[in-house]
């Protein structure tokens, strides 16, 4: 009984998180910040968090998917899916006060560049 009173309990306080996740073409936005540009095929927010606490949100949300790359940058770390997912990277960088997180669409430029140059190399 102890138990299922837990299971219920944590279910109630898991909820609201879940309902607060925010979605950009498919990858994950970290709830809050503001939000500097939005188009069709790309987001920028800007947070005033620390860089490692925004970074760290990203590593665990897409823990455990499979073709995800983090490329760390002196001043930013770039995650890019190598997948068929609808979104194509997510930038998180440092500014002086501030953390920009930029989210941008797969698009056909980039597809097709990339086959373009494994051709010709």
């Amino acid at each position: 009984m102890k138990t299922v009173s837990c299971l219920i309990i944590l279910s109630l306080f898991a909820c609201p998180l879940v309902a607060l996740a925010e979605e950009f073409q498919g990858a994950p936005v970290l709830p809050g910040g503001k939000e500097i540009s939005k188009a069709e095929g790309r987001l920028e927010k800007a947070y005033d968090m620390p860089y490692d606490e925004v970074l760290k949100y990203y590593q665990q949300t897409l823990k455990g998917l499979e073709d995800i790359k983090f490329r760390d940058r002196k001043d930013e770390t770039y995650i890019e899916d190598h997948s068929n997912r609808p979104w194509h990277s997510i930038t998180v960088s440092k500014e002086d006060r501030r953390t920009l997180v930029v989210i941008t669409k797969d698009n056909w430029t980039w597809i097709l560049g990339t086959l373009v140059l494994r051709f010709v190399g």
